[in-house]
């Protein structure tokens, strides 16, 4: 067995060991960790997204609150990478759940006028060129 850095226990059996790949984020527990990402110009508050993000999943129906609730921070070179990682109460509603807390927060993140990462601009370029 092996834990991978996204918290994954890797499980090999022995008579698949050669044939296909195994990989179980929850080891067959109701809980399995929900990571969703939020992205972000360099310039935008990072507490006030922090705080938005943790209100978020605290508020969530789906949120299992006696699991931890965590926002992480990195800096790339186009701008900031906000995680949310949190735990629905059920892992069978992982993927509402994650559209649940992306919608919530989108809401909330607009109500701050929030600027989100420009990569490149377009200066009266047709997208075909």
């Amino acid at each position: 067995m092996k834990v991978t850095k996204k918290k994954d226990l890797m499980t090999i059996p022995h008579n698949k060991i050669w044939t296909e790949a195994v990989s179980n984020s929850n080891a067959g527990a109701l809980e399995a960790q929900v990571v969703t990402e939020f992205y972000f110009a360099h310039e935008t508050d990072v507490n006030l997204v922090k705080k938005i993000l943790y209100r978020v999943a605290h508020t969530s129906k789906y949120t299992a609150l006696k699991l931890p609730i965590l926002v992480i921070i990195e800096e790339k070179p186009w701008g900031t990478l906000f995680k949310l990682k949190c735990y629905p109460l059920d892992a069978r509603d992982e993927f509402i759940y994650k559209t649940d807390l992306t919608i919530r927060a989108k809401q909330a993140f607009a109500k701050h006028q929030l600027t989100y990462p420009r990569i490149f601009e377009v200066e009266n370029t047709p997208l075909d060129s």
